[in-house]
């Protein structure tokens, strides 16, 4: 029956979430799991120091994330990295910014660990203090509302490892380095203020350029385009990364490796660059040997991809894959069709349009859950009404779940977001109506891409799409 094989891919989407929180391989699933809801803290519980949450960026559910009082336009990050020295990083990171108060006198960065060496505000040298997981920088001198300013942070020393709110495990966020021959940045949802300083939330996004100095029997990768590669001295080599988009700073990666790099275009001009290992490159060929087909395809359901590069970098970390901007990170051993229709459906869903609140989760893998599903039925609408029936059943049967629209910070990555919020997707399409359905996710698009939005955004523009309340749906399928 071909309820099997919706069932199967939900079974092996709920494998990477455990995998690639713990980095532990379990027995595989052979019948829908029916988990227990157990007591969790509330999004807003925290023992955060007043000052720091005077400047959250806002959101109820990281207060501790972001600072509202200005807005990145650009990263620089220099960076010199060497897999072979687990956990050190040396860097140079500048900052362009503009104030959004009057008379902005500090700037409060996201920034765990490293010892600073130097920091200035548009070439003056400023002090700082580190408070909690913020770096708070006095400005030389008041900067005026909409005033342009620069800080310029060098800095060395090793990586603190620990888990965060919403990864309870140490060695799954932020830059890893899974052997003595590779590493990785995956950040995920407040990883990236491990490794380098920044406003760390969706609601400030920036355009990044990213240079790695590294030996030079590796290849280093990133988002974009590779501009420019460098041969220096001590048998070192620069890549220089450049990506013309806004970014937000969890979607920012590096891979370092002894890849070969495989390039194509697409007819529409995009293109398509995977890094993979020599030992792996069978199986690689086989799981993104449909790329272009699939990235064609959601363009014919969502509208143009919205960036100019895409691609793939293979890792060495079990269970595990991030949809980081343009430049897909992979586990050597989760090269599966389902899982890189995916990880392509998040360039539209998390990196386009990004949250507004990482307590709405269920938008970013509910989609790419649904659209992961919906690929293998693209010929057959009927086998796949049946199907996402049958597992809808099988989802309201489950007691105890969290209310999609109340998930608890250590159930962000869970059941609920992943599979009920992709069963929420098709109840919706089927609520409004095909054609209503593709327009509101095109219009979608069109209106927050580069932004972020949250569910209300969403729900707004499903009803102009559509011409209906939709108030009586989105309260059963998030709040109940």
């Amino acid at each position: 029956m071909r309820t099997k094989k919706i069932k199967r891919i939900v079974f092996i989407v709920i494998s990477i979430i455990a995998l690639s929180l713990s980095c532990k391989v379990f027995s595989p699933i052979e019948e829908s799991p029916s988990p227990t809801a157990t007591p969790r803290p509330s999004a807003t519980e925290t023992s955060l120091p007043d000052i720091i949450l005077m400047d959250s960026i806002g959101d109820p559910f990281s207060p501790e994330l972001g600072s509202s009082t200005y807005d990145v336009q650009n990263y620089l990050i220099q960076i010199r990295l060497n897999p072979e020295v687990i956990d050190h990083i040396e860097a140079v990171v500048e900052i362009e910014a503009f104030s959004l108060i009057n008379s902005l006198s500090k700037m409060s960065l996201d920034f765990i660990g490293f010892d600073i060496l130097d920091l200035t505000v548009d070439g003056i040298p400023a002090n700082f203090e580190r408070v909690g997981d913020k770096l708070v920088v006095d400005l030389p001198k008041p900067i005026s509302k909409n005033q342009n300013f620069s800080v310029l942070i060098s800095y060395d020393g090793e990586i603190v490892r620990r888990s965060s709110r919403y990864i309870p495990f140490e060695e799954s966020i932020g830059m890893l380095f899974p052997d003595s021959k590779s590493l990785v940045v995956a950040s995920e949802p407040d990883g990236a203020r491990f490794w380098f300083p920044c406003n760390d939330h969706p609601r400030d996004k920036a355009i990044f350029r990213i240079e790695v100095t590294t030996p030079s029997k590796y290849l280093a990768a990133s988002n974009g385009r590779l501009i420019e590669t460098e041969e220096i001295a001590n048998s070192q080599t620069r890549f220089v990364w450049e990506h013309p988009f806004p970014m937000a700073t969890y979607l920012a990666t590096i891979v370092v490796g002894e890849y070969e790099r495989f390039e194509q275009m697409t007819e529409n001009g995009i293109l398509i660059r995977d890094y993979i290992f020599p030992e792996i490159q069978t199986s690689a060929f086989e799981a993104f040997s449909q790329t272009t087909e699939m990235l064609e395809w959601l363009e014919s359901l969502l509208g143009p991809y919205p960036f100019d590069t895409y691609g793939h970098a293979t890792v060495n970390i079990p269970g595990f894959s991030l949809e980081t901007q343009s430049m897909v990170v992979m586990s050597n051993m989760m090269l599966e069709e389902d899982i890189v229709i995916h990880e392509m459906t998040h360039m539209w869903f998390g990196d386009w349009v990004s949250l507004d609140s990482w307590g709405e989760m269920w938008r970013n893998e509910g989609f790419a859950s649904y659209f992961s599903w919906y690929w293998f039925y693209r010929d057959d609408l009927g086998a796949f009404n049946r199907d996402m029936a049958s597992l809808t059943q099988d989802v309201l049967e489950v007691e105890n779940l969290e209310a999609l629209g109340n998930l608890s910070p250590a159930n962000l990555f869970s059941y609920e977001s992943y599979t009920k919020g992709g069963v929420l997707v098709h109840a919706l399409r089927l609520e409004v109506g095909e054609e209503a359905f593709f327009e509101g996710l095109k219009l979608y698009f069109n209106r927050y891409g580069g932004m972020t939005a949250s569910d209300e955004d969403f729900q707004m523009v499903m009803e102009e799409a559509s011409n209906l309340n939709l108030d009586e749906f989105f309260e059963e399928w998030l709040h109940n």
